[in-house]
């Protein structure tokens, strides 16, 4: 799926209410419907509902859920935000509806001063929408710092509608003045760009989808640089077993991990990449994590260090393998970054890079120029920033994500919540699975086993960086399922792996 700018889903509304056909204030309709459908279900009738509404087409849906919540036995009242003398034909035409309307109440406010909202009330945001331009009309600021307080109190819900109050639709810096910090988004046909960034996604808490039936022919001529990662997009990735498949089919794997204390980096990684459907897996270990790794993970074949407590010699003997991953609890002893840096001279097959290999790689001035193309890179923000400077918003970061793919001619995974994956064209997905239950340490080490498994199996670095994170991810919230999020530890992920691949499999 294509991430749309704001001006293009504008035109995408316009491109349906031609060609359904169906006119604006039907498709408004449609929308509010769904909104309000899905508020009546998420809430008891008996809780106040308080609607904060503006004059443009945002608040047109909000006067729109008022009558629908009204219709459902909600008691509403509804807030028109006086900043402005006119307003929509849209927001006119559905304000007359809703002054007619049995048990409506309707307040104006002129001022940020806000009335008393009652306690376990729901305040659903429709003050501004994805055509918001910034700064903010004083009156609404008001109104939206005070809505702020109420966030912070577990008695109210705050319900966005498209998107909350202040903040951009499209990739942007978080602006200078807080946007309105909701519980729930409710947002329509697909996610806003400034959703899948942590600073500004923050404001948007649980972001809900709704299906509003937006006339997909539209979708096929539109450009973007920025894509959904998520099943749809991915089944014709998937390689299917075939019957008289052996072992010698899906490669022989490397994973190059682990130093003295951080031996169960290593077994995490292999486990990863056994469960990810390697043929083989070898495991380059410091002499004192052999039987660690020969017990945790008895499938995988063990290659020392000629060193106890960290790895060094790995540069040698590396042709029969399919796949290498380097980096997991690896350290970054003297002697380890030496072999790393003459594996990366010598060594000119893609690989996998996570970790303290990019840890490593951040000392050295021209790092850029030592990766092999077709590699693939997975730092998290903290070794990002390390790698290529820290960044002062996450917009900053993504840009720097793309400029390192290019010029590095590697795919980029740069991990968190909706992990991006940039490919060296600087074509980006966002990746749709996880949770965070995986904000604990270990995971990214099973999701670089994943990455080496696929490789090994044939899958290109693009596929096998999409696939891989969307597994890793979809086992995350199996095991969350299961689990909860705050049990969830590294270890689980593997376990949950062939679950995660069996949707796949049984497509």
């Amino acid at each position: 799926m294509k991430v749309l700018t704001s001006t293009q889903v504008h035109e995408w509304d316009k491109f349906t209410i031609a060609h359904e056909p169906i006119s604006e204030y039907d498709l408004m309709e449609r929308a509010a419907a769904k909104a309000a459908s899905f508020i009546s279900g998420q809430f008891s009738h008996t809780l106040p509902v308080y609607v904060f509404c503006g004059k443009g087409n945002n608040g047109a849906d909000g006067l729109v859920i008022s009558r629908k919540l009204l219709e459902g036995g909600f008691k509403v009242v509804t807030f028109i935000i006086e900043y402005s003398k006119t307003a929509s034909l849209l927001f006119s035409r559905n304000l007359v509806l809703l002054q007619g309307y049995p048990g409506s109440k309707i307040i104006h406010l002129s001022t940020a001063e806000l009335p008393f909202l009652d306690k376990g009330a729901i305040i659903i945001d429709t003050i501004f929408g994805s055509s918001l331009r910034l700064p903010l009309p004083l009156v609404v600021a008001g109104i939206v710092r005070q809505l702020n307080e109420f966030s912070k109190d577990e008695h109210y819900k705050i319900v966005s509608i498209d998107i909350p109050t202040g903040l951009e639709a499209n990739f942007c810096r978080p602006p200078l003045e807080a946007p309105l910090t909701a519980d729930i988004t409710l947002s329509f046909q697909i996610p806003k760009c400034s959703f899948l960034l942590p600073d500004t996604g923050i404001y948007c808490g649980e972001v809900i989808i709704l299906d509003i039936g937006l006339d997909e022919k539209f979708l096929i001529g539109q450009t973007s640089d920025y894509f959904l990662s998520d099943f749809n997009s991915l089944i014709n990735i998937f390689k299917k077993r075939k019957k008289f498949a052996h072992k010698g089919n899906f490669g022989h794997s490397l994973i190059i991990a682990g130093s003295k204390g951080k031996t169960g980096a290593a077994v995490l990684a292999a486990k990863g990449c056994l469960h990810a459907g390697a043929g083989l897996v070898s495991v380059f270990i410091h002499k004192s994590g052999l039987n660690t790794v020969q017990i945790s993970v008895p499938e995988a074949m063990a290659v020392q260090s000629n060193e106890t407590d960290y790895a060094t010699g790995f540069d040698q003997n590396l042709t029969k393998y399919n796949s290498i991953a380097i980096g997991p609890g690896l350290g970054q002893e003297e002697q380890t970054k030496i072999a790393l840096l003459e594996l990366l001279t010598n060594y000119k097959k893609p690989l996998i890079l996570d970790a303290d290999a990019l840890n490593i790689l951040s000392g050295c001035e021209n790092w850029q120029t030592l990766i092999p193309e077709n590699s693939i890179l997975t730092p998290h923000p903290g070794e990002f920033d390390r790698l290529m400077g820290k960044s002062l918003a996450a917009l900053d970061r993504l840009q720097k994500q793309q400029q390192l793919a290019i010029t590095t001619r590697s795919v980029i995974i740069l991990k968190g919540a909706f992990t991006s994956i940039c490919f060296s064209t600087g074509e980006t997905w966002f990746n749709t699975t996880g949770n965070p239950g995986m904000a604990t340490g270990g995971s990214g080490d099973t999701l670089t086993g994943i990455l080496c498994a696929l490789r090994s199996q044939g899958y290109t670095a693009e596929n096998a960086s999409r696939l891989g994170v969307y597994i890793h991810g979809h086992a995350a919230d199996l095991a969350a399922e299961e689990y909860g999020q705050t049990a969830l530890s590294a270890g689980m992920l593997s376990d949950f792996l062939g679950k995660a691949f069996r949707k796949f499999e049984a497509f």
